[in-house]
C-alpha cells in the first residue's frame, strides 16, 4: 500500500531513552521525573506518542513493576494528553538474552489502576541477529504477548526489523490473534534491514489497505527515513533512543529538539502534525481520560 497522501496528519513518536547511556548523550532521561519532563517538552514540540523504557536510577534496565508504575504515574500526571507506549524488552537476568517479552505484561505494571494503563505496547514480531547478539522472540512468546496486550485492552505496535517479520504478523492476523487495523513500526539501519530507501518502499508496498505505519531510521539514518516516511504518508519516530545526534558531529540537547526537527520536515512537506485527538482516532485509541483518584503517590 504505497500512498503519498500528504494531507493525512503525521503522528510523531518520541522514543525518549531506550538503553541509551549518559556516556552516549548526557541529556538522556533516566528517572521517572526526568522521563516525564522530557515527554512534556517533546509533546509541546509536536510528539503525540511517547515510547518509554523504565530505567533504574543508575541507568540500568528496570524489570520491576513498581518502576513501571512510577514512570506511568509521572507521565500521566505531567502530560495526560500524550499517548503512552511502554516496552517490555530487556535483557534477561537469568541467561543474559535480549527478549522483547522479558517483562511480562500484567496489570501489575500499572498498579491495577486503569488511570495509569498505557495505550500501546511494542510487540516484536520475530527473532533477529543484532550485531554479535541475538534478540530472541519465539513464536509462542509473540503469541502470548499479543494475547496479553489485547486482554488488557491495549493496542500493540508491531516492531519490524526484517520483511519476514511482517509475514509473521500477517500469519497471526489470519489466525485471529492480531486484530485490524495493524500498526507497524519499521526499524531500518539497526542491525536488521538496512536504511536503504528502497527497503522502506518495499515494506510499505507490502502493507494491506488501512494499515498504520511509522518509519524509524536508526542513528545517522534517522532524519533521512523521517523525510521519506513523511513523503510517503507514514508517521515518524525519533528521540534519544534512536539517535543521539541532531546533525553530523553535534549531539542533540534534548528529545524535544529532535521532535522539533521532524516537525519542521512535516511543515516543509506540507504534512500537518496530528492533534492529540487525531492521533488517538488514527490509532483506534480511546479519548484521553483525566488522571484522577490515583492509587499511587510518589514523592
Amino acid at each position: 500500500m504505497l500512498s503519498t497522501l500528504q494531507s493525512t496528519p503525521c503522528i510523531i513518536t518520541c522514543a525518549i531513552n531506550g538503553i541509551t547511556s549518559r556516556q552516549m548523550n548526557s541529556h538522556v532521561p533516566i528517572t521517572p521525573k526526568e522521563q516525564a519532563c522530557a515527554i512534556e517538552e517533546a509533546f509541546k514540540a509536536g510528539a503525540r506518542v511517547a515510547h518509554v523504557h523504565p530505567r533504574e536510577d543508575d541507568g540500568s534496565e528496570s524489570h520491576r513493576p513498581e518502576r513501571y508504575q512510577e514512570v506511568l504515574y509521572e507521565i500521566k500526571s505531567r502530560c495526560p494528553e500524550i499517548i503512552v507506549e511502554i516496552s517490555t524488552r530487556a535483557t534477561s537476568i537469568e541467561d543474559g538474552i535480549d527478549r522483547g517479552t522479558c517483562v511480562e505484561l500484567t496489570s501489575k505494571l500499572w498498579g491495577n489502576d486503569d488511570n495509569l494503563k498505557p495505550d500501546l505496547v511494542s510487540l516484536n514480531a520475530g527473532t533477529l541477529n543484532l550485531r554479535d547478539q541475538i534478540f530472541l522472540n519465539s513464536p509462542l512468546d509473540i503469541e502470548l504477548q499479543a494475547r496479553r496486550i489485547y486482554n488488557a485492552g491495549i493496542v500493540p505496535e508491531l516492531d519490524i526489523f526484517e520483511i519476514g517479520q511482517m509475514e509473521n504478523a500477517f500469519e497471526l492476523l489470519r489466525k485471529g490473534i492480531l486484530q485490524k487495523p495493524l500498526n507497524f513500526l519499521f526499524v531500518l539501519g539497526s542491525g536488521g534491514i538496512s536504511a536503504d530507501p528502497a527497503n522502506l518502499l518495499h515494506l510499505v508496498r507490502a502493507l494491506p489497505p488501512g494499515t498504520h505505519w511509522t518509519g524509524l531510521g536508526a542513528g545517522r539514518y534517522n532524519l533521512a527515513i523521517a523525510a521519506l516516511s513523511i513523503h510517503l504518508g507514514g508517521h515518524v519516530r525519533t528521540g534519544l533512543e534512536d539517535t543521539t545526534y541532531i546533525r553530523k558531529g553535534v549531539k542533540a540537547e534534548s528529545n524535544a529538539q529532535l521532535v522539533e526537527q521532524v516537525a519542521s520536515l512535516c511543515e516543509i512537506y506540507g504534512r500537518p502534525i496530528a492533534t492529540p485527538q487525531e492521533a488517538r482516532e488514527l490509532l483506534g485509541l480511546a479519548s484521553t481520560k483525566p488522571v484522577s483518584n490515583l492509587n499511587l503517590v510518589y514523592a
